[in-house]
């Protein structure tokens, strides 16, 4: 199984304030938005190629009640070591979404 990065936190605003607002900070941050469905709540995305990692997979997840929840996964499924990459991608992303939401 390949490294991964996992967390979660809550926001004000609904499933879909939320889901804008973490597709805008997917954007922002330079990760390419390969899927979604704010019906589901979740939005899927790719983290380029770094000196750091081969990239990684990014999946985002709306609850209801507000709870996002960031998983980053490398890209290659032999990779194990992610140099700290998939938590920084998480990181960044909580950062923006609570900026843009106010939290």
């Amino acid at each position: 199984m390949a490294a991964q990065f996992r967390a979660e936190e809550t926001f004000p605003g609904t499933r879909d304030q939320i889901g804008t607002a973490c597709v805008a900070a997917l954007r922002e941050c330079r990760f390419k938005v390969t899927d979604w469905d704010m019906v589901q709540g979740w939005v899927r995305a790719r983290a380029p190629f770094g000196l750091r990692s081969w990239g990684e997979n990014i999946t985002v997840m709306v609850r209801p009640d507000g709870t996002v929840e960031i998983v980053s996964e490398c890209r290659l499924a032999t990779q194990m070591l992610d140099w700290g990459k998939n938590k920084a991608n998480v990181t960044t992303l909580f950062s923006r979404l609570r900026s843009a939401l106010g939290a």
